[in-house]
C-alpha cells in the first residue's frame, strides 16, 4: 500500500499547488512589464492612483491613533535618561563636595599644628585602610550595623573606625566585634552614638554628636555665640570625655551642618547635621586598622 502522500489525490494536489505558484509568478510578471510599458495615464497607473486614495485617510487615522502612544514612549525613554544622568551628577557632586571639605579642613588643620611635634591620630599615616565588602546585614528599624569580610587577620581590632569611600567619603560607624575572618561594624545612627566633633568655620566650635532620629544626626553642647552656619563641614574632633580619649581620631568627615539654632535665653544651640554617608546605600566600606602606638592606645582606651 502507497503513502498517503504517494495516493493519486496527493499528488493532484501537489501539481494543483505547483500550479497556481507558476501561474502567480508568470501574472506578476506580466503585471510588472505592463506597469513599467504603459503611459502615466494607462489602466494600471490609475488603478495604483485608486488604491492609494482609499488607503490614505486609513494610514492617515492610524499614524494619527498612534501618535500619543509614540509621544508617551518618547517622553518616558527621555525621562529615564534624565533621571539616569542626575543621577550621575548628584553622585560626582557628593564626591567632589566632600573632598574640597576634606582638603579645606587638612589645610586649617596643618596650620594649627605644624608647631606642634609628635601629635599623631592622623587617619592617613597611623592607620592602614582595610578595604570590606559588606555581607551580613541588621533587622534593625534604623539599620545599626553590617557584617564585614574583613577581620583579626586583616589587622582590624575592635573599636577601629570605619569609613566609605568612592561617591562620598564620611564616617560610617566602628567595629565593635571582631572574629578571625569577619568584624561587625555599628553605625553611627545608632542611638548610643556619641563623637567628638569639631565644625569648621565655627571658631573652632567642639561638641558631641550623636542621632537624633532615623538618618537624623545632631550636635549638641555648641555654645550659643558661635557663628555655625549651614554647610559648613561637620568632622571627628578626637575627643570624647574628659577621663578617654576618643576611639575616633581627628580630622574624619562626618557631614555638613543644615540648620542651627535655640531660643533667646540658651547659653547653647542645637545643630543638624546631614551624613555625607548612608549606610543603607552601602556594599562596601574602608576599616581603618590601628598600627601606630598612638591609634592602637586609642582603640584600647574605652
Amino acid at each position: 500500500m502507497g503513502t498517503q502522500q504517494s495516493t493519486p489525490l496527493a499528488k493532484r494536489r501537489s501539481n494543483v499547488r505547483r500550479g497556481f505558484l507558476a501561474a502567480l509568478v508568470v501574472g506578476c510578471l506580466l503585471l510588472f512589464t505592463a506597469y513599467s510599458t504603459e503611459g502615466e495615464g494607462g489602466p494600471l497607473h490609475g488603478l495604483q492612483g485608486a488604491v492609494g486614495a482609499v488607503i490614505a485617510p486609513i494610514q492617515g487615522g492610524t499614524t494619527r491613533a498612534i501618535q500619543p502612544l509614540r509621544d508617551a514612549w518618547g517622553w518616558s525613554t527621555s525621562l529615564v535618561d534624565a533621571r539616569d544622568r542626575a543621577a550621575q551628577l548628584e553622585a560626582e557632586n557628593r564626591r567632589l563636595r566632600t573632598l574640597l571639605v576634606q582638603q579645606q579642613f587638612d589645610a586649617a588643620d596643618s596650620n594649627r599644628i605644624k608647631a606642634i611635634a609628635g601629635i599623631g591620630d592622623d587617619f592617613r599615616s597611623d592607620y592602614t585602610q582595610v578595604p570590606a565588602s559588606i555581607i551580613g546585614l541588621s533587622t534593625q528599624p534604623w539599620y545599626h550595623r553590617a557584617r564585614l569580610n574583613r577581620g583579626r587577620s586583616d589587622g582590624i581590632r575592635v573599636n577601629s573606625p570605619v569609613m566609605a569611600r568612592g561617591d562620598a567619603e564620611g564616617l560610617v560607624g566602628l567595629v565593635t566585634e571582631v572574629y578571625p575572618n569577619s568584624s561587625v561594624v555599628t553605625f553611627i545612627s545608632e542611638p548610643r552614638t556619641s563623637i567628638g566633633v569639631t565644625i569648621e568655620g565655627a571658631d573652632g566650635a567642639r561638641g558631641i554628636l550623636s542621632p537624633s532620629g532615623p538618618n537624623q544626626l545632631q550636635v549638641t553642647g555648641i555654645p550659643a555665640d558661635r557663628p555655625v552656619a549651614e554647610n559648613q563641614p561637620v568632622f571627628t574632633a578626637g575627643f570624647s570625655g574628659l577621663r578617654t580619649p576618643s576611639v575616633y581620631p581627628r580630622g574624619i568627615p562626618i557631614g555638613l551642618v543644615r540648620g542651627a539654632g535655640g531660643r533667646d535665653t540658651d547659653i547653647v544651640q542645637k545643630v543638624q547635621v546631614a551624613a555625607f554617608v548612608n549606610p543603607r546605600e552601602l556594599a562596601y566600606v574602608v576599616v581603618l586598622a590601628p598600627t601606630s602606638d598612638e591609634a592602637i592606645r586609642r582603640a584600647e582606651s574605652p
